[in-house]
């Protein structure tokens, strides 16, 4: 738990305050990981600390029956960085989701569960996007056409993980994916910069 939690603010940057803001009250998301068949965790930063709502509909599932019900939370505690997971979901099931909140504009995307029983699946697996922010556009970009149910990182998201404004670049560059695809990333050596 605490590998994990340490994961997250160095992926979130909450090691020091952002100095870059995103439009509609977020800083950085909503983006997706720990995709499950009943669950998935979603992260957002806010521009400040407040409460959150998520909303997530079924669009689609995969057995063509009746679709489930919608899944409504409310993260009442006043954070900027929220991990909320989402449960109740129904497996195989593509959801369209919707986060808002008090200063939040509302904004979201969408996401597939995982199935019950084994079923063919696609994925995308890049790294080193550190220097090059054009470079990574264009891979977020061809990653999108390509359509993953999921996206591996291999680690140097950022050529120092100290600095925010390279986390915050990272973010608003993998957004497009990052809302609608779930992200599982590796720390490389340049996330955690120490003398070699």
């Amino acid at each position: 738990m605490k590998r994990a939690t340490a994961l997250l603010l160095v992926l979130a940057g909450g090691l020091s305050p952002a100095t870059a803001l995103a439009e509609g009250g977020l800083r950085k998301g909503p983006w997706l990981m720990d995709l499950r068949r009943d669950s998935v965790v979603v992260m957002v930063e806010r521009e400040a600390s407040g409460p959150l709502h998520i909303a997530a509909r079924a669009v689609g599932n995969a057995d063509a029956g009746p679709l489930p019900a919608p899944v409504d939370l409310d993260d009442d505690v006043s954070l900027e960085l929220h991990e909320i997971n989402l449960r109740g979901l129904s497996p195989g099931t593509r959801y369209a989701y919707e986060v808002s909140g008090p200063g939040v504009a509302p904004t979201g995307g969408t996401f597939t569960t995982a199935p019950v029983r084994p079923a063919p699946f696609r994925f995308a697996i890049y790294g080193d996007t550190r220097s090059d922010p054009r470079t990574h556009r264009a891979v977020i970009e061809a990653v999108r056409r390509d359509g993953p149910d999921f996206v591996v990182h291999t680690g140097d998201l950022v050529a120092d993980g100290r600095e925010e404004a390279l986390w915050q670049n990272f973010f608003d560059v993998a957004a497009p994916l990052l809302r609608d695809v779930p992200f599982v990333p590796v720390i490389g050596n340049h996330e955690f910069l120490s003398p070699m």
